[in-house]
């Protein structure tokens, strides 16, 4: 083997195994000639015809006078057309243990390690490259091009987004004028029903990946949000949220976890927090078919004794499918089930719901997403007030609209209008909608 090419490939081989004309010998007369066998099996990788090379390679691996180095090499690319890329990546570094000096491989090892997500072994693997005084400059060149990107993955990324919004329920009150208890009928207090706020929704975020071995990598990330209503402020929020976690992902899945902490206020006013973790796996099923199964444990607690009630156990857990179109173009469909256990029995309660979604990009550079939740919500017992057991109908949705090309610097606004609606049984508390349209600008990486 040289530095470039496995073999040396006659030309009149290289035509013959084009025109599939090497079929009419035998196998015992190619198994007599392992200098032949070795050119087809190089002409077989050149020309990716896939199907034909394990017959041959077994044969050729056979026999006394087999290239060790061809096998491994022919053994790797087969492999990894494959995606079998844990045998593929083991077959090309045995062949570098024996041959150092092949960089051509090197980087073919550094490339599989992209491809299967192991970012770590990539990185060190370009790095020697980069740093071998023996690599030829146009591999040397493609190397650092490549590291070029994986170290910029793994650098601290900042993130701002925003938009301004009006909301036309920010208290999230019934529109219900009236309450009637025991017979009677009690006339709302003007401050007891829904407020409409105009403001700005606002997003600071830092974020660091760590590589590790193999498929292994961590993630830490912090971030600052909320939303500030200049004629509304008793109503602005805030959360500053830490969500350190462990990732695995390969190819054709990842996995993630962690352990999640909210800090929340409310007008100004520290209002509670959370505490929790959280964890998502996705597979790919089929070809741009996925399957995102998820779920997260929270507890959360109030700053207010008055709040106390309010204080308890979160636990939802769902599955989502995804089918990828083209790019841009997306459908998903997934359900979810939620338990709140909390310290009033009336207030706990249980979510089953439906979640739709879609995304679509014309040619002319036009973009839209649309998503929609559709739920149930049960609570646990009944209402102290009104005698029954509480059930709320949620319907929650967003739809979204740009274009590529209304693009200044890294920001592309997006005009979105939200909205939500959710009937109760109680109306006169718990009915209520809201909905606005927003100037949106989604996360702006720095």
């Amino acid at each position: 083997m040289t530095n470039t090419a496995p073999v040396e490939t006659d030309p009149e081989v290289e035509e013959a195994v084009q025109d599939n004309a090497l079929r009419q010998l035998s196998g015992q007369e190619l198994r007599d000639h392992p200098r032949l066998m070795a050119q087809v099996i190089e002409q077989l990788i050149k020309q990716r015809q896939w199907a034909l090379l394990p017959a041959m390679l077994a044969d050729y691996e056979a026999h006394q006078e087999a290239d060790p180095h061809l096998v491994l090499y022919a053994k790797g690319a087969l492999y990894r057309q494959q995606k079998n890329y844990p045998l593929a990546t083991g077959a090309f570094q045995a062949l570098l243990d024996l041959k150092p000096e092949l960089t051509y491989v090197r980087l073919d090892l550094a490339m599989m390690q992209v491809e299967d997500k192991r970012y770590g072994d990539a990185i060190k693997t370009l790095a020697q490259l980069v740093q071998h005084a023996q690599t030829p400059p146009p591999i040397k060149q493609l190397a650092q091009n490549q590291l070029a990107q994986l170290q910029k993955l793994y650098a601290v990324e900042f993130t701002v987004s925003g938009n301004f919004t009006r909301n036309d329920n920010v208290n999230q009150a019934s529109a219900e004028r009236t309450i009637e208890f025991a017979g009677l009928e009690f006339v709302k207090n003007p401050e007891s029903l829904p407020k409409t706020g105009h403001g700005f929704m606002y997003g600071l975020g830092v974020r660091k990946m760590l590589p590790l071995a193999g498929n292994h990598g961590l993630s830490a990330g912090l971030r600052y949000s909320g939303i500030h209503y200049w004629d509304q402020q008793d109503y602005s929020e805030s959360t500053l949220r830490l969500n350190p976690a462990y990732h695995y992902q390969t190819h054709n899945q990842w996995f993630r976890a962690g352990p999640v902490y909210e800090k929340n206020w409310l007008g100004g006013s520290q209002y509670g927090s959370r505490v929790g973790a959280q964890a998502e796996w996705g597979r790919q099923i089929l070809p741009k078919h996925y399957l995102i199964p998820h779920a997260e444990y929270t507890h959360k607690r109030y700053d207010s004794p008055a709040l106390n009630r309010y204080e308890g156990d979160s636990y939802r857990a769902g599955l989502m499918w995804v089918h990828q179109l083209k790019p841009g173009t997306a459908i998903s469909a997934g359900g979810s089930y939620q338990q709140d256990v909390l310290n009033e029995k009336a207030e706990s309660s249980k979510t089953l719901a439906l979640r739709l979604g879609g995304s679509y990009r014309t040619k002319g550079g036009w973009s839209t997403q649309v998503s929609l939740h559709v739920g149930e919500r049960n609570f646990d017992a009944m209402h102290p007030l009104f005698g029954m057991t509480r059930r709320d109908k949620e319907l929650i949705g967003s739809v979204g609209i740009w274009h590529r090309k209304l693009r200044v610097m890294k920001i592309t606004p997006k005009l979105v209008y939200r909205f939500s609606d959710i009937r109760s049984n109680i109306p006169a508390l718990y009915s209520r909608q809201s909905g606005g349209w927003m100037v949106e600008v989604a996360d702006v990486v720095f």
